[in-house]
């Protein structure tokens, strides 16, 4: 839906003209504001609006009814057409946002544990992403053996591919205090599974405004339409007495018009400032623990830094490893369900992470895995025959018991720019930590090399926390990306990739 076509356009255009010109025109105006919020396929909102703005739009609407200046006796509040058009135009400017009504409200429920959203705390991100608060209220029994009362969690919801990102938890005793913030670390997106509390709390946040919702506005602009007229009359001078017979009377006064529609607008603004700003809810109260790539936060110290990290410093399965004369056997060449979908790029302040639209993914030794997230690495993070490449793609799949699988691509420098990173290139949000979606789509298959020819072990995810268990491809053959691509990705982010780890008794297979 887009807010552009509901958009109304101007009456006090004709202010300066003759009045009975004015009269003509501002018929011609009412009748091209009833046309533009006619049901359109691509505009709900206006056909919804359209329905419930009032008898007297509906009567115009029929052709039944036209309102000219001389409806208003002079000295009075604003023509009739002005005052039955601007609720509409209140209705429709209110819609341009997502439609949200107050407090938390409860989406699950059971003995012991009830699920909330904050309704007031809905905010839109960019095109079809929203971000909200939910939370968790605990049992008597369990917050007093675990210390806390509620866990709040920020989301950030995806309405276009049906899928949220977890961002930060906040755990509160008994008094709201809290006890403990964390930023959630695995940031990685999840598919909402139908029927579900995430589908319940996916369907709030992103539905669209019900009837009910519209209703509601629409008494509202009419509310404050009346508050304005009366106050409007309230400060306009008794009238003089008519004149007698024989005087010339003179055209009535365009003032108290424009008076009561300067009283709306103040009244608009009053209403607007008088509404306490929104908590903004990504500002963190406290600095969540950061990781990076090099100096104190670096790999070396990854496994020190949390103690849901030690994976990094003490597994026996990590990645990247150095990859040459594996177990050659016959294995099954992956196979790839990917076709052109919708993107985003988010620039995680370390490296280029894109989300891709649902449905892709990859059947990996007969097991389907559904394509997450994919990563940009320089240079390349795993040694391949002897070689490590200026850069690396790593697209991460998850099965549907939530085991990780990771198809690794090298990249090589040359002339040619490839049309995907092409494409990521071209979208990259402006600022570091931000993220952006265009509307278009991109062909991911293009990614994949076509010699299938690849490694095969046991590994782990390479940055914190360093989950183990991953299921590695990794691919011989390097696509090609050319020297200025390979130039714009330096000066986004210093070296993103891990030192390579011990292999220790590990098994590489690989296919030749």
């Amino acid at each position: 839906m887009k807010a552009s076509n509901c958009v109304l356009s101007p009456i006090s255009a004709s202010a300066t003209m003759p009045v009975e010109t004015r009269k003509a025109s501002r018929a011609r105006v009412m009748r091209w504001h009833l046309a533009r919020v006619r049901p359109t396929p691509s505009c709900g909102h206006c056909a919804a609006a359209h329905c419930i703005v009032g008898p007297g739009l509906k009567k115009l609407a029929a052709g039944a009814v036209v309102v000219s200046d001389t409806a208003s006796p002079a000295g009075t509040s604003m023509p009739l057409v002005s005052r039955l058009v601007a609720p509409a135009i209140v209705v429709l400017s209110l819609l341009a946002g997502p439609v949200v009504a107050g407090g938390w409200v409860t989406i699950a429920r059971d003995n012991a544990r009830q699920v909330q959203i904050d309704r007031d705390a809905i905010i839109q991100s960019d095109a079809g992403t929203r971000v909200a608060w939910a939370r968790m209220l605990l049992g008597e029994e369990e917050a007093g053996r675990l210390g806390y009362v509620a866990v709040h969690a920020l989301n950030r919801y995806d309405c276009r591919n049906r899928s949220f990102m977890p961002v930060r938890r906040r755990y509160l005793d008994a008094r709201s205090i809290i006890v403990r913030e964390e930023e959630v670390a695995d940031q990685t997106p999840r598919q909402v599974a139908p029927g579900g509390v995430d589908d319940r709390l996916w369907r709030e946040v992103c539905r669209p405004p019900s009837t009910a919702d519209l209703m509601e506005l629409a008494l509202e602009a009419e509310r404050m339409a009346r508050a304005a007229d009366e106050q409007t009359r309230a400060q306009t001078p008794p009238q003089s007495p008519p004149p007698e017979a024989g005087v010339e009377r003179s055209e009535p006064a365009s003032g108290p018009a424009r008076l009561g529609s300067e009283a709306r607008r103040e009244a608009l603004a009053t209403r607007t400032a008088s509404r306490p700003a929104a908590p903004d809810p990504l500002a963190p109260r406290h600095p969540p623990i950061e990781w990076s790539y090099e100096d104190l936060t670096g790999p070396e110290m990854w496994g020190r830094l949390r103690p849901d990290w030690t994976e990094c410093r003490d597994g026996r399965r990590q990645s990247p490893i150095d990859l040459h004369s594996g177990l050659a056997v016959n294995l099954e060449a992956p196979q790839f369900d990917y076709r052109p979908s919708y993107f985003r790029v988010i620039d995680t302040g370390r490296l280029l992470r894109i989300h891709a639209g649902e449905g892709l993914g990859a059947t990996l030794r007969g097991e389907r895995y559904e394509l997450v997230y994919i990563e940009v690495h320089r240079p390349g993070e795993a040694r391949v025959d002897g070689r490590i490449h200026d850069l690396s793609v790593d697209l991460h799949h998850r099965a549907p018991d939530g085991r990780m699988a990771v198809v690794s691509v090298q990249f090589e420098a040359g002339n040619d720019d490839h049309p995907v990173l092409a494409e990521w290139l071209a979208s990259l949000p402006l600022e570091r930590g931000g993220q952006y979606a265009p509307d278009r789509t991109v062909d991911l298959s293009a990614l994949i090399p076509a010699e299938r020819a690849h490694y095969l072990y046991s590994g782990s995810l390479t940055v914190p926390p360093c989950t183990e268990g991953v299921l590695r491809v990794v691919f011989k053959q390097p696509m090609q990306l050319s020297w200025e691509q390979l130039g714009v990705i330096a000066r986004l982010h210093p070296p993103s990739a891990r030192p390579l780890q011990p292999t220790r008794d590990r098994r590489v297979l690989e296919l030749r």
